[in-house]
This record gives structure tokens, C-alpha cells and sequence, in this order.
């Protein structure tokens, strides 16, 4: 419900429903291409949004709704505010190597489980998970920076309406040369920063979505 209200928060009233600091990522924004890593916590379509508001706008990598008529709905809400949105099917990698080279900001979220044609088995709580290993390439290809960031709920007593920003320090990736070597440290490092936010905020984890429904 909260998605279908998107068009209630714009730039003069954002501060009301969203505390967030942005002097981290100001230091490079514009300097270089930004991988945004987050996952389906808390509230990732206002984190979106949030993130235009402030002057952050940037690229969404996302897969299209099976309903076309939702879908054009939510597509039109993601891109009101200036974000664009990346459809993973042919040219996606284009793409997003595309607006990395103009020191643009792609956000993603890898938390899904995809297919044993494309996927990788990387331990997600212990559990090995099939994981799209493409942004993980990505970035092992080009080596930039990838921040980890989430926008939750706040509890009760704060107001469940209110959201605050969590934005991390970019990972620190050691590169050994091998892509390949690379990318699964990426992918368990993508794991890992998930796997620590959601233990922080259990409650607000999409967990109706089959994580491990792939198995070896």
C-alpha cells in the first residue's frame, strides 16, 4: 500500500518521514560510478525515491511485474522523480556499464533467488542460496564503488510511518586479477551485508519470497 503512495512524498516534505544523512556519499557522487547494494528490507521503493529527492538520481536494475498493468502503475511512480529504471533482460549489462562510465548510481538488490542456469551457490545464513552473480561481475569488472544502504522502518514508539537511512561505508573489496575469484568474493560479501541487516530488523525482511527455493 505504501508503494501506491509514493507521489505523497516529494522534496519539501521527505524530512518528515525519512532521517537521513547524505555527507558520505556527497564525497563521491559525480566523481565516479556508484553501486548501491540494499535488499528487499524495510521500504526499497522509498529508499529509491528518497535518494532522487535529495538529488541523488540514479538507476534502478529491476525485473518487470508479470501484471502489465501494475507494472506500468509502478513504473511511472519509480521514474516520477528522475530515476531510471534497468530491466534485467538483454542489454542490462550494457546498461549499467553504460551509466557507470557516466559516474551514475545503479541500485540493486540481490536477495532473490534465481535459476541454476544463471545462478551461484553462495551461503546465505549458513543456507547455500543460488545468487545472480551479474552485479558481482560487474563490479569485479569495473571496480567501482559499491555502498551498502537500506531504509527501515522505525518502531513503535517513533512512529511506524517514520523511516530513518542506513548508509554504509563502501566495501572494501581485496581484487585478486581473477574475475572469476572476484566475483564469488563479491557475491559472499553481498551476502553478508544482507544477512547482517536483516538480523538487525528480522521483522522487516520480505520473507513471503522462497530464498532458498533453487537447491544443489
Amino acid at each position: 500500500m505504501e508503494i501506491f503512495r509514493l507521489n505523497k512524498y516529494n522534496k519539501h516534505n521527505i524530512d518528515e518521514f525519512v532521517e537521513s544523512d547524505f555527507s558520505e556519499i556527497k564525497k563521491i557522487y559525480d566523481a565516479r560510478g556508484i553501486l548501491l547494494l540494499t535488499g528487499h528490507l524495510g521500504n526499497w521503493e522509498l529508499l529509491a525515491k528518497t535518494f532522487s529527492l535529495k538529488g541523488f538520481k540514479g538507476n534502478v536494475l529491476a525485473r518487470p511485474l508479470d501484471n502489465p498493468y501494475i507494472e506500468k502503475i509502478l513504473l511511472k511512480l519509480r521514474t516520477k522523480t528522475g530515476n531510471n529504471v534497468i530491466y534485467n533482460r538483454e542489454n542490462a549489462v550494457k546498461n549499467i556499464i553504460s551509466a557507470l562510465k557516466r559516474k551514475e548510481i545503479v541500485g540493486f538488490l540481490p536477495d532473490e533467488n534465481a535459476s541454476k542456469r544463471i545462478g551461484v551457490f553462495v551461503d546465505f545464513f549458513g543456507v547455500k542460496a543460488c545468487t545472480m552473480p551479474g552485479m558481482a561481475n560487474i563490479a569485479a569488472k569495473t571496480r567501482d564503488v559499491v555502498v551498502p544502504v537500506f531504509l527501515v522502518r522505525k518502531n513503535k514508539e517513533e512512529g511506524y510511518e517514520k523511516h530513518f537511512l542506513i548508509l554504509e561505508k563502501p566495501l572494501e573489496i581485496n581484487y585478486t586479477g581473477d574475475r572469476r575469484v572476484d566475483t564469488l568474493n563479491i557475491l559472499n560479501m553481498f551476502n553478508r551485508c544482507i544477512e547482517d541487516a536483516i538480523r538487525k530488523y528480522p521483522d522487516q525482511w520480505f520473507w513471503i519470497h522462497n530464498r532458498w527455493k533453487t537447491r544443489p
